[in-house]
């Protein structure tokens, strides 16, 4: 009992001195830990809060090849533990119980000996009592290596649902117009476990795994050491390879249980275009409606899925979840409507035809604004399989596949009227 009290504990204190390093991914991460042993066997124990976030079949060992590779319930570390078992009945004619002392024979069940008798008997583990502190309950990696030889080393890596990275936006507009994007990542840790982390590789794009899993929220944040987090360049882009994207992360630092460390993510210059938009459908008789604020972002580089705040000349206008964006590609954020930018579409049904079925409506459009200053606003209408505006003679209005688009710029306190003559064919 002895030694197996001190290999747990050599286990235990091997973890946290070997440092490790995390490729963090959108819902996982990989953890990975170089090891150099003395022996011809290798363990390394997990606690039940920890195994259990570990996903299945993702434990393995990279290095010198093993013999056999097995995962045990460390409850096991139990068996022969002395202990004493407080009677709560057969207590004799004056009521007093008599103490036993047992030793345990399967933890599992609880099945003990009683030292003095040599009998066998079944306990309630509330009345057992440990003459020693036990050994923490757990799981257990042990590895035997092929090559019989004292020096051995590897790289242990298992994936867990339960620290996983995010980034983070802030986009702020000047009076100007200037946009300035700053970004941040985020890396949680749901567990109740600490790690060394070495080196951090923060990966974006879309990887599947085959198992589900719900992970526990984070109860704290905190900000990196002012060490790590004035680096404005301390996230590498590595580039990507298959539409996953790398960056690198080479600080030390601490990730503690149930935490979230904030550092400074890559440098990505945005363009961005405001402008007020909305959509209706023709077919139904009268649609009233607010225009929402739409911003059009480019990125200079690669975006990672994640949350933008948008500042408009230092008001915070609203938060959006982000998609992942490629390069130079042009995503639309929408966040919140204005009451003060307004749509009116009446659409009457004039005739129709069955073969092919054609329909043809008197479209109204009236777009209102109500501010002090003008401002630029499209309204876009969805149609039918082939849609146009017959004898159209407006720069505003434009047909596009299925949707027709009305655009503006309405001056202050201003109203803008299209009556549309519009030819909808189904089929």
């Amino acid at each position: 009992r002895k030694n197996m009290l001190k290999i747990l504990i050599t286990l235990t204190l091997l973890k946290y001195l070997c440092a490790i390093d995390l490729l963090c991914y959108k819902s996982f991460t990989e953890i990975r830990q170089e090891h150099k042993l003395i022996g011809k066997q290798y363990q390394y124990f997990f606690s039940n809060s920890e195994y259990s976030n570990i996903i299945d079949g993702s434990l393995s060992w990279d290095g010198s090849p093993i013999l056999k590779q097995e995962v045990y319930n460390s409850v096991e570390n139990l068996k022969g533990q002395e202990v004493i078992v407080h009677r709560t009945t057969n207590c004799g004619g004056e009521g007093r119980c008599e103490d036993i002392e047992a030793k345990i024979v399967d933890p599992n069940t609880l099945l003990l000996e009683n030292t003095e008798s040599g009998t066998y008997f079944y306990a309630d583990s509330r009345n057992v009592d440990y003459k020693t502190k036990p050994l923490d309950a757990g799981t257990t990696l042990s590895i035997d290596f092929v090559d019989q030889k004292p020096r051995n080393s590897g790289t242990l890596s298992y994936l867990v649902r339960s620290i996983t990275w995010t980034p983070r936006y802030a986009l702020s507009i000047s009076t100007k117009g200037v946009c300035n994007l700053k970004s941040y990542a985020n890396i949680r840790n749901n567990m109740q476990q600490e790690y060394s982390v070495e080196n951090t590789r923060l990966l974006g794009g879309d990887v599947p795994l085959a198992s589900s899993y719900s992970s526990s929220p984070v109860i704290r944040t905190m900000a990196l050491s002012k060490a790590v987090s004035t680096q404005a360049d301390s996230v590498t882009a590595d580039g990507n390879q298959m539409g996953i994207y790398s960056y690198t992360f080479p600080q030390k630092y601490t990730l503690r249980p149930a935490s979230t460390i904030t550092i400074p993510f890559v440098d990505i210059l945005c363009a961005c275009d405001f402008s007020y938009a909305a959509s209706v459908s023709i077919g139904a008789t009268v649609q009233r409606g607010t225009f929402q604020r739409r911003y059009a972002l480019t990125p200079n580089q690669f975006m990672p899925s994640g949350i933008v705040t948008i500042r408009d000349q230092q008001l915070l206008v609203g938060q959006a979840n982000l998609p992942d964006v490629p390069a130079n590609y042009t995503q639309i954020v929408s966040v919140g409507q204005d009451s003060d930018v307004r749509y009116y579409v009446e659409s009457n049904l004039t005739s129709s035809e069955e073969k092919p079925v054609v329909r043809y409506y008197n479209v109204l459009v009236t777009l209102s604004n109500y501010k002090d200053k003008s401002v630029q606003a499209k309204l876009e209408i969805y149609g039918a399989l082939q849609t146009s505006v017959i004898d159209n003679t407006s720069e505003d209005v434009s047909v596009k596949g299925n949707v027709i688009s009305v655009g503006t710029n309405l001056k202050s306190k201003g109203n803008s009227t299209y009556v549309l003559s519009v030819r909808l064919q189904y089929n």
